[in-house]
């Protein structure tokens, strides 16, 4: 795995592909790319300056998405950002630009992760500093308030719900664990999705993706895009062609694409 370049010192390379692209698409993961972590997802809001610069750029690109694991009424909610795609539940649920709502979820996923959730439902009450978040097509376990053995005690009891229960599968993210239907659907699946969609319009033609994000999750897409990738926070152990430290640089390097789609 090659160690990525940062992105404000790689930025003539950056430049000179954006220059070169018939059509550009911007997507970024949202917690600890545009926004910092909190100890909270609840505190997350995206400051108004990062919300202007993505308004600004969906008026200049050919597409505009904010991909998250997040619950798409909650990642709304906290963006607030107009005429933008939104993915979310880590790719299994759309929103257009248009607010009409795509899931990419199929009957018998839904029906099975609404049995994972009665069971860890009851499995989990009681673990001080769990929580348990239901989504569209997912379900969060939070550990970051718990203690070391309370977090132990709750990622066995999730073992044992996925052991009794096929078709789901677990991931690991920071401070939290994400159940999700066993299926191939993830982030880049979403954002293939639009893409397609994009290419539909009156402009056609070939769209440059650029997708920033920091999470896990987010690696899947670096893997598989053929675009600008860009991890957030770190610069070791990504597949990732470029790294920014954190989201007060993502601001910087969105100012500079604007600049260049402009």
């Amino acid at each position: 795995m090659t160690a990525p370049v940062h992105a404000l010192a790689g930025w003539k390379r950056i430049l000179g592909e954006i220059r070169r692209a018939p059509g550009l698409g911007l997507f970024s993961d949202f917690d600890g790319t545009l926004v910092r972590l909190r100890k909270h997802p609840r505190q997350v809001r995206l400051p108004g300056r990062m919300r202007e610069r993505l308004m600004a750029l969906s008026r200049q690109v050919r597409v505009v998405g904010i991909v998250s694991g997040r619950r798409i009424a909650d990642l709304r909610r906290r963006a607030k950002v107009p005429h933008v795609w939104y993915a979310g539940a880590h790719g299994f649920y759309l929103m257009t630009p248009g607010n009409r709502e795509i899931s990419l979820l199929t009957r018998g996923e839904r029906a099975t992760m609404r049995r994972v959730r009665r069971s860890l439902a009851g499995a989990l009450a009681g673990l001080r500093g769990v929580r348990l978040e239901p989504k569209e097509a997912t379900l969060a376990v939070h550990y970051r308030a718990a203690s070391s053995k309370t977090a132990a005690r709750a990622r066995q009891v999730i073992e044992g719900v996925i052991e009794e229960h096929e078709g789901v599968s677990l991931m690991a993210g920071k401070k939290v664990w994400e159940l999700l239907p066993n299926s191939h659907t993830d982030k880049w699946t979403a954002i293939s999705y639009i893409l397609r969609h994009s290419r539909k319009g009156p402009a056609g033609g070939r769209i440059l993706p650029i997708f920033l994000g920091d999470d896990v999750t987010d690696e899947r897409v670096f893997r598989k895009m053929e675009g600008i990738s860009v991890a957030v926070g770190k610069k070791h152990k990504t597949a990732a062609r470029y790294y920014l430290r954190s989201p007060a640089e993502v601001a910087k390097f969105l100012d500079r694409v604007r600049q260049a789609a402009g």
